[in-house]
């Protein structure tokens, strides 16, 4: 049931971004950018870490760079409480210190990642397709991971919905 509800929502999102961008002649992706505020968005360069999962660097960039508490992220993202807590603790046995990274200019909306039926990565990927039209080799540049990663990821995110 939240399942279906959480469907209506995202659909209920769509339908009027769609009904904004048509009215004043904007793309969805420009509508997206008017309503995401600077702070509730994260460069894509952060998901270049070496070290971490693309779930790890996000929680630990949103605890410790964004000064977020766990409990506030796991309802964010529509994860465990209990999720959230290991994967901020994984994050922390990796990389003891905050992320840091060289800016992309590539801004993605904290909101995709609340998509629970995505992994971190599908949706980064798919945004990165989808709105900011990159190619497979631009992401996989920007985020370390090989081209037929990005490949993989993104047909698993189409797949998905």
């Amino acid at each position: 049931m939240a399942e279906e509800e959480d469907f209506k929502e995202i659909e209920l999102i769509r339908v009027l971004i769609d009904k904004v961008s048509s009215t004043y002649h904007v793309s969805p992706r420009d509508v997206i950018k008017l309503l995401s505020k600077p702070e509730d968005s994260i460069d894509a360069a952060a998901f270049s870490n070496k070290r971490l999962a693309p779930t790890e660097a996000l929680v630990k960039y949103l605890r410790e760079n964004k000064y977020n508490k766990l409990s506030d992220i796991a309802r964010f993202l529509k994860r465990s409480q209990n999720t959230i807590q290991t994967t901020y603790s994984n994050a922390q046995a990796k990389q003891a210190e905050r992320i840091t990274f060289a800016a992309s200019g590539v801004k993605v909306p904290l909101s995709v990642f609340s998509n629970k039926k995505l992994t971190v990565l599908e949706s980064l990927v798919r945004y990165l397709r989808e709105e900011e039209n990159m190619t497979n080799k631009e992401i996989a540049k920007l985020t370390g991971k090989s081209n037929k990663t990005i490949w993989t990821v993104y047909e698993r995110a189409k797949v998905k919905g």
